[in-house]
């Protein structure tokens, strides 16, 4: 399997806006090489960047409305797999989702988020999810953590317990310390047994926190 994922700059909403950086996404996913198989986006892809409620979901319903129906168009168009972290309001519930798109455009398996932060339960009102999500694509089995649920073990026992070849982790961190990000991504694969793939926001080349995106070995490598 090839494997693509983009680490667009964080919108600080001087030099790189929310809607600037989807833009930039969806140009990378339509340049992407011939022959690969699967794209990954990082957490938040429909509303990078935005922090207050009525903001973020003003601009997911009116400025990003057709964001994952523009996904699913690039991956029937390329003939690829794509996974995007959205987040979404499903009758009458936010959640933070991530989406499976299949080469035909169609959405193949969905995860809601089920460890939120105490932000996203308290300040952006979403709802957790309450189960584990397993597909197998092309021979390769695929189970999904987001963001700060590389912080449980326990969970990725329970993802192990399902003999999974590759976790796919859409992250947000930014504050976190790079180095500790790599050797809790790495910790995590070996937990696992599979490969693990963290895609994440740059917070600029001199930073000392977020980024490191990466397909981590089951060796931790």
């Amino acid at each position: 399997m090839k494997i693509a994922y983009i680490q667009p700059s964080y919108p600080d909403h001087t030099s790189m806006f929310p809607l600037d950086c989807i833009h930039f996404m969806l140009k990378k996913a339509k340049e992407l090489d011939e022959g690969t198989d699967l794209l990954v986006l990082p957490e938040y892809a429909n509303c990078p960047g935005l922090n207050d409620f009525a903001e973020l979901t003003r601009f997911i319903e009116q400025d990003s409305a057709g964001f994952l129906d523009e996904l699913s168009e690039i991956a029937k168009n390329k003939q690829i797999h794509i996974v995007s972290n959205i987040i979404r309001n499903r009758a009458n519930n936010w959640r933070n989702s991530t989406v499976w798109i299949d080469r035909s455009g169609n959405r193949l398996a969905e995860y809601d988020k089920t460890h939120l932060t105490s932000f996203e339960k308290e300040g952006l009102h979403f709802t957790q999810g309450d189960e584990v999500r397993f597909l197998e694509v092309e021979g390769v089995k695929v189970v999904f953590a987001t963001c700060f649920e590389l912080y449980f073990a326990e969970y990725f026992a329970r993802l192990a317990a399902l003999k999974p070849d590759l976790i796919v982790v859409p992250t947000y961190q930014r504050s976190e310390n790079s180095e500790l990000l790599q050797l809790q991504a790495s910790a995590r694969a070996m937990d696992s047994g599979a490969f693990l793939l963290r895609c994440a926001y740059s917070m600029g080349v001199m930073s000392q926190t977020g980024g490191m995106s990466m397909l981590v070995h089951p060796r931790g490598n």
